[in-house]
């Protein structure tokens, strides 16, 4: 490659020579037709302003004015006073312009003196056709540039090959000769055995190819997952530490964990065929999606996980990953009700430890599950490596849920849900923030997906359910709204236990409302039917959260009335610059008004979003631009669950 750089990097820098000279040229040109023109122009002014000899100055000037195109203006009386100037700055971006400037060229202007009256004219045409003539003559020789340099690349690239065939060809003609010389040159006597040997020699070559055939076999198929064609753990494990211990500046990257759920129970169900079956379109899917990506590699690491390894991707480049995975995922789940894949990624660089980064993709896939179906999530908050909570293996998780529950570590926050009607009350949303023995403020997200994964989510329900009971106690006039997790509507006891509860404290059951994502009801709609009753025969009420991102949330009111709906903070974020968003929006809200369903919108921070979606009859707004989060005052008595 060094002998054909050296071949076509002068060849290419006389083309570029020659076209830089071609456009000077031009633009050299492009300067003396101005100035042709403007002495062309010069007799044009003369013989207007000979055909009107009795025109007062305004005339003239108004005549001239409306005659021609000028880029500036000016006239003066005899005594060289100024009378009309006038002088258009709008310039049309021009590559000859652009050229004319760097010469150091100069349009300059005319002055122009008349026989007829006392007026005097300095101006500068508008030439803009000029310009464009030249632009299109310049690009024309860029684009006579563009394609010799090509053809002369691919001449030059054509010999060159031709010429390296032709060298080896000559070298191999060469080895054999002297082979056959040195042949030649051994005594009568030994040249039997020499034939003999080398003849040997061959057949050893040969059965050392086959054996390193072989062990490359053998070596693919200890590296391969049988039933996907994948790489498997062993290799991932391999590449990966490679691409951590790179040194360099720009070495960073994507790690995304997909796992895939209800495995067991579908191979338990319909047969191990259709597990397999439903893993081998999964793994075509991860793999297709990876190799869009430059270096990207797709490995199966256990029976129900997959890794993804996209070097330099940013974090916005991961988020249209993401998206458009899970899109991808979710047309291979449509005759596959009960299996659904979450995506869990981090960002790496050179010099992350590995064991921390497949921490925290872990930790986005439990994440992941509290969202819709088929969802994923980034992990961006990194920071818990540097925390207290980067202690926290497994086991140590599992000591920490065990305290916060035994000792109610938990801080109730409110926040407001503005009505738009001001007379109306909605009802303020709770929410629970999580601490440490030693008083530390612990990562709720990941807090939650520990729990979630070690089955102890029920019980936090279950302690902030008893505190919200407490806090309405001692504040009867208020009502809140309570999230449940998707463990808790799938658990019978959790439903027993919670109608016990309401019905228990019957007078202030009027002032809870339980908040479900949309995600988890349309998984499970049997049970969440059997919710919204319970909570009715209590004199509780229910809210949807995260509407409206389903491709079921029009058909959702046909088997499923809440008493609430609140749209998700994707639909009313920049709501005001999204007319399709508005026209969406608008129909769920008159769908939810006409079953009688109040609608609510969240993450409203700006006012223009609030104006839109008041214009729309929303029923109330949440978010910072309403009201931040505020802690509700120590005043709770400790009580048991």
């Amino acid at each position: 490659m060094g002998i054909y750089r050296r071949f076509w990097v002068p060849i290419f820098t006389c083309l570029f020579i020659v076209f830089a000279l071609l456009s000077v040229f031009l633009v050299q040109q492009l300067e003396q037709k101005l100035a042709s023109e403007q002495i062309k122009h010069q007799a044009q002014l003369i013989n207007l302003v000979s055909l009107n000899p009795s025109a007062t100055h305004k005339q003239l000037i108004k005549n001239i004015k409306s005659s021609f195109d000028y880029s500036s203006l000016e006239f003066k009386d005899q005594n060289n006073h100024q009378i009309y100037f006038y002088q258009d700055d709008k310039t049309t971006p021009s590559v000859s312009l652009t050229l004319f400037e760097l010469l150091s060229l100069k349009y300059q202007a005319v002055h122009t003196r008349f026989e007829t009256t006392d007026l005097q004219l300095i101006y500068k045409l508008k030439p803009n056709h000029l310009y464009i003539e030249t632009d299109q003559m310049i690009k024309t020789l860029g684009l006579i540039f563009c394609v010799l340099s090509f053809l002369l690349a691919a001449i030059a690239q054509f010999f060159f090959n031709r010429i390296v065939l032709k060298a080896q060809s000559i070298i191999e003609l060469q080895n054999e000769e002297a082979n056959e010389a040195h042949f030649n040159q051994l005594p009568k006597s030994v040249l039997s055995l020499a034939k003999t040997l080398k003849i040997s020699h061959e057949n050893l070559l040969v059965q050392i190819k086959r054996w390193k055939d072989s062990a490359k076999t053998y070596q693919q198929a200890i590296l391969t997952d049988d039933l996907t064609g994948l790489s498997n753990r062993i290799e991932f494990v391999k590449h990966f530490e490679q691409q951590l211990t790179v040194k360099e500046e720009n070495n960073f990257g994507l790690l995304a964990i997909a796992r895939v759920t209800n495995l067991a129970e579908i191979n338990q169900n319909l047969g191990f065929l259709d597990g397999n079956d439903y893993l081998i379109q999964t793994a075509q899917v991860l793999n297709q999606q990876t190799k869009n990506y430059t270096n990207g590699k797709c490995f199966r690491l256990n029976g129900t996980d997959f890794g993804l390894l996209l070097p330099n991707l940013s974090h916005s480049d991961a988020v249209k990953f993401g998206e458009k995975l899970s899109s991808q995922l979710k047309s291979i789940n449509q005759n596959s009700e009960e299996i659904y894949v979450y995506v869990g990624m981090v960002l790496y660089q050179s010099g992350n430890s590995m064991g921390e980064l497949m921490a925290l993709a872990d930790t986005g896939i439990s994440i992941a599950q509290t969202k819709q179906e088929s969802a994923w999530h980034i992990q961006k908050d990194k920071s818990v490596l540097d925390n207290i909570s980067a202690k926290y293996g497994n086991q140590n998780w599992k000591a920490v849920i065990a305290d916060v529950i035994d000792n109610q570590r938990i801080q109730l926050y409110n926040q407001v849900i503005e009505p738009t009607n001001k007379s109306s009350l909605i009802y303020n949303e709770l929410l629970a923030r999580f601490t440490s023995h030693t008083g530390h403020i612990l990562p709720t997200e990941t807090f939650v997906s520990m729990a979630t994964r070690m089955g102890k989510i029920i019980e936090i329900d279950k302690l902030i359910i008893e505190q919200a009971i407490e806090f309405i106690t001692a504040n009867s006039e208020s009502k809140i709204a309570i999230n449940l997790s998707s463990s808790a509507i799938q658990d019978e006891a959790f439903f027993i236990w919670l109608e016990r509860r309401l019905l228990r404290s019957e007078n202030l059951s009027t002032s809870f409302i339980f908040e479900v994502s949309e995600g988890t009801i349309s998984k499970n709609l049997d049970k969440a039917q059997r919710l919204i009753n319970m909570l009715h025969r209590c004199g509780a009420k229910l809210t949807v959260e995260h509407f409206g991102v389903s491709f079921m949330s029009l058909k959702f009111f046909q088997s499923f009335k809440p008493d609430y709906i609140k749209l998700d903070a994707s639909l009313c974020r920049h709501i005001n610059e999204d007319l399709n968003n508005q026209y969406y929006v608008r129909i769920l809200i008159d769908i939810a008004h006409r079953l009688g369903v109040s609608v609510l919108a969240e993450s409203v921070e700006t006012l223009d979003e609030k104006q839109v979606l008041q214009q729309m009859f929303i029923d109330g707004c949440q978010g910072y631009l309403i009201a931040k989060p505020k802690s509700i005052e120590n005043s709770l008595k400790p009580c048991v669950s």
